[in-house]
């Protein structure tokens, strides 16, 4: 039985998913690394990459991808948002995820 390291298995799927979002990892800009935490919140839910990727790019698309941005959408317009990437069954669940981690983030970290 072989094994794959990590790092086969990213060059097997055709490289980091943060690249292919056009989040820059390697910025010493905070927000690069919140883009990131937005997308895990996606594609860490049961639903498919492909939808994952259409909600990112209408959260892209929209310009909803700092804390500011989410909050101020709210939950009404987040699920609007996660309508229109494909979320559908989980739309009303991850609609409040993103603003319990932001709320948790400026109490906790007095959003840096």
């Amino acid at each position: 039985m072989s094994t794959i390291t990590p790092a086969e298995r990213v060059k097997s799927r055709g490289g980091r998913h943060a690249r292919a979002l056009g989040i820059d990892l390697g910025a010493p800009d905070w927000g690069e690394s919140f883009k990131w935490l937005v997308a895990a919140l996606l594609y860490g839910t049961r639903i498919s990459e492909s939808l994952a990727t259409r909600t990112w790019n209408e959260l892209a698309t929209r310009n909803v991808l700092s804390p500011d941005s989410i909050l101020a959408t709210g939950w009404d317009g987040l699920v609007g948002i996660l309508d229109a990437g494909g979320y559908v069954r989980y739309d009303y669940k991850t609609a409040s995820k993103p603003l319990y981690v932001v709320a948790a983030r400026m109490r906790v970290y007095g959003g840096s």
